[in-house]
């Protein structure tokens, strides 16, 4: 991936800025009380955090140059994919150069979390950090560890380390599994019309299946169906509710080209039945749908033949 690629480290600068605090020297000051020691973390905690925010600022204005100021003057960036390492400033920018040339767009975000005190003049900032792609659907998260010397009258970033947090893929790529059943079918079997239309909902979370069962042109029975990824189970899961108010719960599994959907219903009077329905893509324009293993208040029913549903153009 490109931001992987390219990022390493990068993503988890956290930075200089203009500020000539006498943090250093007050850090390094024998101090008797501990409310000094404290005030002078406080005062270069915070020194800290207002330049991770004139870094940021940098980075979302790519401005090279300024971001690779932020870097002490040997400063060593690792590539987290390469392996690569890059030193001093002059190098650092040229990484960036490149970097915003190849992506375009990107926007940095960082969340500092922690900041530790190894010495007056060594901290160690702990936090999280994200890059995002702005129109695709780019994103990358890290946890990191950077470590900042105080040189120059500033706290600069002489190294890093960074663990990428996996992405939950979000509902909607879960359910792009099942694109192909987007769009209008039919089957017209001796007089009798199934027809169904799927269709995304308007946040493209879900999948809502709207059926009608049409004979002598009226409608004897319809439904909806609601198909959507359970983030609990990791499953694609369904809900069906009939026009007889009867109402069906499935959760989907894919085998092969077929998926495979383990539904328990309630029917209209109370009874319960179960099966497992299965739907499959045979072409472009031309799905399968047949039940099997059905079992309706305690009595097996055979399995039904397969239906076969034409895409309307």
């Amino acid at each position: 991936m490109l931001i992987r690629a390219l990022f390493g480290a990068v993503l988890l600068v956290c930075f200089g800025s203009t500020a000539d605090l006498q943090i250093d020297s007050l850090l390094a000051q024998d101090v008797d009380s501990a409310v000094d020691i404290e005030a002078a973390k406080k005062e270069a905690s915070a020194a800290i955090a207002n330049e991770v925010a004139s870094y940021v600022a940098a980075f979302n204005s790519k401005d090279s140059a300024k971001l690779a100021s932020h870097w002490s003057p040997r400063g060593i960036h690792t590539n987290r994919t390469t392996g690569n390492r890059v030193v001093g400033r002059e190098a650092i920018e040229k990484e960036f150069n490149a970097l915003f040339k190849e992506a375009e767009n990107l926007k940095l975000v960082v969340n500092s979390e922690e900041i530790e005190f190894i010495s007056p003049s060594v901290a160690i900032d702990h936090g999280q950090a994200k890059v995002t792609q702005t129109g695709t659907d780019k994103a990358e998260r890290s946890e990191y560890s950077a470590v900042f010397v105080f040189r120059e009258g500033r706290w600069l970033v002489d190294r890093i380390s960074d663990v990428l947090i996996a992405e939950e893929t979000s509902h909607h790529e879960q359910l792009r599994q099942l694109e192909w059943l987007i769009g209008t079918w039919v089957n017209e079997t001796q007089g009798v019309t199934v027809e169904t239309e799927c269709k995304w909902t308007q946040d493209q979370n879900h999948i809502s299946r709207a059926y009608r069962l049409i004979e002598d042109d009226n409608v004897e029975h319809h439904g909806l169906q609601i198909i959507g990824w359970d983030p609990n189970s990791k499953n694609i899961r369904s809900w069906l509710f009939d026009s007889d108010g009867g109402f069906v719960e499935g959760t989907w599994t894919k085998k092969d080209e077929s998926w495979l959907i383990t539904s328990k219903g309630i029917l209209p009077d109370g009874g319960v039945g179960t099966a497992v329905n299965i739907v499959r893509p045979i072409d472009e324009d031309r799905l399968g749908y047949r039940k099997t293993q059905q079992v309706i208040d305690g009595v097996v029913v055979d399995d039904s033949d397969e239906v076969i549903l034409q895409r309307q153009k």
